[in-house]
């Protein structure tokens, strides 16, 4: 939580400088928002994976909802031209992206167990055995 709000601050002081509570935010601001949410999920699910750990999975999954609704809410809304269409754009591949990565590189699923074999030994006794004239 602290570094997503981290981050968060960080793309408001980027258009800001010092003086964050001043001035209404501005559509880079907004795509910037939308865009260092993803990378957040991104970075959560390459460390997730790395670690093997599902909450950071569980997480990166969060977050890109959260970076979904956000483009599909504010972004197409509000934002115009050039910002709606990088916003999308980025979103598409992201989203492709993470479902490249969590396959190629997620965690793999169980083998499949072998069927089991059905011995039926009073058969084969039966087919081996010769009978008698």
């Amino acid at each position: 939580g602290l570094i997503v709000m981290g981050v968060m601050l960080e793309v408001r002081h980027m258009f800001h400088g010092a003086e964050l509570w001043k001035g209404a935010a501005v559509d880079a601001e907004h795509y910037a928002y939308s865009l260092s949410i993803v990378l957040l999920s991104m970075l959560a699910l390459g460390l997730g994976i790395y670690r093997n750990s599902r909450q950071l999975r569980v997480i990166a999954l969060v977050g890109m909802l959260a970076g979904s609704l956000n483009v599909f809410t504010y972004d197409m809304r509000h934002l115009e031209g050039i910002y709606r269409v990088l916003s999308f754009l980025g979103l598409g591949v992201s989203l492709m992206a993470l479902g490249y990565i969590y396959n190629r590189f997620g965690p793999k699923a169980l083998p499949k167990p072998e069927p089991e074999t059905l011995e039926l030994p009073a058969y084969e006794s039966i087919l081996t055995e010769t009978a008698p004239l």
